[in-house]
């Protein structure tokens, strides 16, 4: 794997979209047998079912209300080794624990810290559209100061890539106070708002994306601003380029982060390439490769991954059209797994190859400074 940049020199290399890199019947018996057997039984599991609830209900009781940065760290094992029965207890119930944890979620919105833990026991036991309603509801109602910040955006990710409408908890995230973090299992990579604002709107849809970011954007709040305008700018779309044109501030950027925006926002110029590693049909193959995210059975002339690769870098940006940016869309977001720095490795690399294609054909011109018409007026 190739080394990997600091925060700040990743963002930056989107820039370099401007100068593309050189050169990796008895079947009937059994089932009535089947269906006689489960009639009959299935008074016993109703009343076993209900049990199991009530008694899970009992350990929630005892187990949850309380707030994690008040313990004490030998409380806190406690609690830990209490929250692990729970979870214990709810998966010997088997489907049984999904309705149970369901309605535990809709009726305890006074315990914020059990709506998260509860929430995330539910993801584990089941993906239904009702469970993830439910889900999406409960974690609605957590306190960011009882959970760590970077569990709930891997959280979020996770809700996004089953195209759950993560936009307002994203929200309740952008508008924490204190959101930095680091990862020890990522080489203590520290994770502040612009990082998680990418991870947390690229894992959405572009258009929808842009629906919750420009609210936030054009607001008063200097502490979140920053990283919703950076976010508004790597989306991409007409209506983001739209609202950046018409004079969102740029006030409370870094230096760095400003200097990216401002190059997004400005049409530059690409020189032609008459010869690239890939062909349009390959780079194409890469990219379907990302979104099918299969890391279980990697193909080497097609892995799941393209940051790092020199030959997709000089291939990509000048191969694909306007046409096959819906692809590019889709593979961006769906290389965004988890927080991590590949996560944000892969974010930046396609963002910078669907920069290249915007500024080789010359998209959304209309809200895009060009220098070269300027000085000739």
């Amino acid at each position: 794997m190739p080394a990997r940049l600091p925060a700040n020199n990743r963002r930056a290399s989107l820039l370099a979209a401007a100068k593309p890199r050189p050169r990796a019947s008895s079947l009937h018996r059994a089932a009535t047998a089947a269906f006689l057997l489960f009639a009959f039984a299935a008074p016993c599991i109703s009343r076993a079912q209900s049990s199991g609830c009530d008694e899970l209900r009992s350990s929630q009781r005892a187990t949850y209300g309380f707030e994690p940065p008040r313990l004490t760290e030998a409380e806190r094992t406690a609690k830990s080794q209490q929250m692990d029965r729970f979870w214990d207890a709810a998966a010997a119930l088997g489907p049984a624990a999904v309705p149970c944890l369901q309605e535990m979620l809709a009726t305890n919105k006074q315990d914020p810290f059990f709506l998260y833990d509860a929430s995330a026991l539910l993801f584990r036991l089941d993906k239904s559209p009702a469970s993830l309603s439910a889900i999406s509801a409960a974690l609605a109602g957590t306190d960011l100061k009882d959970v760590q910040t970077a569990d709930y955006v891997g959280f979020l990710i996770k809700l996004a890539r089953l195209d759950v409408d993560i936009g307002p908890l994203a929200a309740k995230y952008m508008a924490y106070p204190s959101v930095v973090t680091y990862l020890p299992q990522h080489a203590a990579m520290k994770l502040d708002r612009v990082d998680a604002a990418m991870l947390l709107y690229g894992s959405m849809k572009p258009d929808v994306a842009e629906k919750y970011l420009e609210p936030i954007a054009t607001g008063s709040d200097l502490n979140v601003r920053p990283a919703a305008v950076f976010a508004l700018a790597l989306n991409f779309t007409e209506g983001s380029f739209r609202a950046l044109h018409t004079g969102i501030p740029l006030e409370g950027l870094s230096a760095d982060n400003e200097e990216v925006v401002r190059g997004i926002t400005q049409y530059a110029q690409l020189t032609e390439v008459p010869h690239t590693p890939l062909s349009r049909g390959q780079v194409l193959r890469r990219l379907a490769a990302v979104i099918r995210g299969d890391f279980d059975h990697i193909d080497p002339a097609n892995p799941p991954y393209v940051a790092g690769d020199d030959a997709f870098d000089a291939s990509a940006g000048v191969q694909l059209t306007p046409a096959d940016m819906p692809v590019l869309e889709d593979a961006r977001r769906k290389s965004i797994r988890d927080v991590s720095d590949e996560s944000i490795d892969e974010y930046i690399e396609l963002s910078r190859t669907m920069l290249q294609v915007i500024n080789r054909h010359d998209l959304y011109k209309k809200w895009r400074t060009h220098p070269h018409l300027q000085g000739s007026q």
